[in-house]
């Protein structure tokens, strides 16, 4: 009785495993997509109503939840803190937000790419800055899908014949 339930126990488990590891990659793809929202968002909020930044992470805070809305705050918890240098604040951030998460290295450098031009420029000129950095997020995001459609299958199967493989052994 107990060797069955040891041996149905390890199928479970490592087949958990597999589809935990397979969500991750799902989840970097969430995580790229929310952030290129945001990027609208504040593009938006910029060329249209060329607010100050503050104002604009305030306003776009009922907007965001999650990861989104928990950068945001940061950012602005920075800034009533005294810290004006937006590429230190954004990037501070980003590293606190993000540094768990299931994102590459290049996904974090492209993250922290906007506080490098938010608030260094003219309106126009940020406008212009987003519009490439949504290009980058895109090639992210693709990269991302292709990740799910390789490895997310890879993973979740390896998970289940591992399992197998172990339940195997044990009888």
């Amino acid at each position: 009785m107990f060797r069955v339930t040891g041996i149905i126990l390890a199928f479970l488990a490592s087949s958990l495993i597999g589809f935990m590891k397979s969500n991750e990659i799902k989840k970097r793809k969430t995580l790229l997509e929310d952030f290129r929202e945001l990027t609208e968002l504040i593009s938006t909020r910029i060329g249209y109503f060329k607010e100050p930044l503050p104002v604009v992470f305030y306003g776009l805070l009922s907007e965001t939840e999650g990861e989104i809305r928990s950068l945001l705050e940061n950012c602005l918890m920075s800034y009533e803190m005294g810290q004006k240098d937006i590429n230190t604040v954004w990037n501070t951030a980003v590293e606190t937000v993000y540094g768990n998460e299931p994102l590459s290295d290049d996904d974090l450098r492209v993250l922290s790419k906007c506080g490098q031009f938010l608030g260094q420029s003219d309106y126009d000129n940020q406008i212009k800055h987003f519009s490439l950095l949504n290009r980058q997020l895109d090639r992210q995001i693709e990269d991302s899908i292709e990740q799910i459609r390789t490895k997310g299958k890879m993973y979740s199967r390896m998970g289940v014949s591992l399992g197998a493989l172990i339940a195997i052994a044990l009888i």
